[in-house]
């Protein structure tokens, strides 16, 4: 985890397995440890040819591709997926609690992509008014 007031390059930021997502991440709070503006995001990195695994949460998070390509799969219970694809400089939100999954479709090199969440997610405020976030852990799987 990072925390400074900046980061100066993000596609440089180190990384290491998170096994919530199926990737590599490395979190960024930017802001000081009790302000409860701090904004937190996340770097994550999908390797060629792999996805993340498939998501859902009650806040927002707006995703911004550093480097690669890939595809987005989107779904609701009992709906018909969409998908749709990005690369770098794409920015786009997964709509709130619609699972979700991101592909990267290259085989040979890496996506990475920053995903910024509201503060609320990961500050001090948080853990005051005892604020967890609820991960399913059954999804339908995308393939690709």
């Amino acid at each position: 985890m990072i925390r400074d007031f900046i980061v100066p390059d993000l596609s440089t930021v180190k990384v290491k397995s998170w096994d919530r997502l199926g990737a590599s991440e490395s979190w960024v709070i930017l802001g000081a440890p009790e302000d409860q503006m701090a904004m937190g995001a996340y770097v994550c990195e999908i390797a060629p040819g792999k996805s993340i695994k498939p998501q859902k949460h009650l806040y927002e998070e707006i995703v911004y591709v550093l480097r690669g390509s890939g595809v987005t799969t989107v779904w609701n219970e009992g709906e018909k997926p969409l998908t749709f694809e990005w690369k770098r400089g794409s920015t786009f939100s997964p709509p709130i609690n619609a699972w979700h999954q991101h592909f990267n479709r290259s085989g040979t090199e890496p996506v990475r992509y920053v995903a910024g969440v509201p503060h609320i997610h990961t500050g001090v405020y948080a853990k005051r008014i005892g604020l967890q976030q609820k991960q399913s852990a059954i999804a339908r799987p995308c393939a690709h």
